[in-house]
């Protein structure tokens, strides 16, 4: 891996114009300097598509007919460039070192890293912080623990290993695609909190 690899972060939007500038803010603000920002507009009925209109071409954007969180992500990730790949949610955020922090750890049999979060609610105030359990593969298994939350990241080599999100889950596409990845390699929880996790009435 590259000593700056290229790290991807695909944003998939629907519906959340309200959050989506202080998400995507969010990654223009890292103080990684060799990041690039995918946000596909999935569909949106709101007013994402003028929300990104704002941003020019600062990075890339683009909309697309609705087909799904799994779908979207999937687009981004093929279209990605990227040594390192991440997703955010339209509506979580990144703490400014959350890149930086996390990349170094993405070698030998480390495939994917996350850290800790905030919770925050629709005004962006903290609610608590949620420290990630540390990884297990039987737990995750056993007991359906989702590790991986906001501020995670793989390595594209097991992206290619594994493929994508499985795109007829309804529910948990993630915790499946844990359990795929978690195969290949190590997963490596960072306690700190380098993201936040909104909370609010359209939470899924």
């Amino acid at each position: 891996m590259a000593i700056l690899p290229l790290v991807s972060i695909v944003v998939p939007a629907y519906n959340h114009a309200g959050y989506l500038a202080e998400a995507i803010d969010s990654v223009l603000a890292q103080d990684y300097p060799n990041v690039e920002l995918i946000v596909l507009d999935d569909g949106s009925t709101d007013n994402t598509a003028e929300v990104l209109h704002r941003y020019g071409d600062a990075f890339h954007w683009e909309t697309h007919a609705n087909m799904g969180q799994a779908s979207t992500l999937n687009k981004g990730w093929a279209m990605a460039k990227g040594e390192v790949l991440s997703y955010l949610s339209a509506d979580d955020v990144l703490q400014p070192n959350a890149v930086s922090s996390i990349v170094p750890l993405l070698y030998g049999d480390v495939v994917m890293a996350y850290c800790d979060f905030d919770l925050i609610d629709s005004a962006s105030i903290k609610i608590r912080r949620v420290e990630a359990p540390n990884f297990s593969y039987v737990a995750m298994l056993r007991d359906f623990v989702c590790q991986p939350g906001p501020g995670a990241f793989m390595t594209r080599a097991a992206y290619e290993q594994v493929g994508g999100w499985n795109n007829t889950l309804r529910q948990l596409p993630d915790l499946e695609y844990w359990l795929r990845l978690g195969l290949v390699g190590r997963f490596v929880r960072v306690p700190e909190v380098l993201a936040g996790f909104r909370v609010h009435e359209e939470s899924q």
